[in-house]
């Protein structure tokens, strides 16, 4: 992904756009809900994400201007498996296929600070798993390590989660 500041020809907003991304995956502006669907969907064709600044934009042909995103873009809403693959489902449908491309990973979550499942779903935009996601995959998880639990798709392993038994 490129750097937002390889996008020179844009007209760069200095003060950021009045959206903000909350932890639930809900877009609001200027305060209040985004209700309208197509809306949502609508930004989110032009969402990007500059990993060297750890900044969100909304990037049009025309100009481009910050968003806050409280965690990250997405929450894993859903899942299926099919011929071995785990397929994740975001808030705003968009299906991701794990494997070595898109692999889960454990980070800590910007807003509880826990360890939680993330999924790369492409562009350096993350998704994470929602809470009723998360505790369906624990079952169908194996602990392949003490206290290391993995789901297994596209023939790779991935950890959703550790278990202290010191508790």
């Amino acid at each position: 992904m490129k750097s937002i500041a390889d996008f020179s020809v844009l007209r760069i907003k200095d003060e950021a756009y009045d959206i903000v991304i909350k932890h639930d995956g809900a877009w609001w502006h200027e305060g209040v809900p985004i209700k309208r669907s197509a809306l949502v969907r609508l930004f989110n064709t032009v969402l990007r994400y500059d990993g060297e600044k750890d900044e969100y934009w909304l990037v049009t042909p025309a100009e481009a201007g910050r968003i806050k995103v409280e965690d990250v873009p997405y929450v894993i809403t859903d899942f299926y498996n099919e011929n071995g693959t785990l397929y994740l489902v975001t808030n705003l449908g968009k299906e991701i296929a794990v494997s070595d491309q898109n692999p889960i990973e454990v980070c800590e979550d910007k807003v509880t600070q826990m360890m939680l499942p993330y999924v790369d779903t492409g562009g350096g935009l993350k998704a994470r798993l929602g809470r009723a996601v998360y505790y369906k995959l624990i079952d169908t998880a194996q602990e392949k390590e003490a206290g290391r639990w993995y789901i297994t798709s596209a023939g790779q392993d991935f950890l959703i989660g550790t278990i202290n038994d010191d508790t």
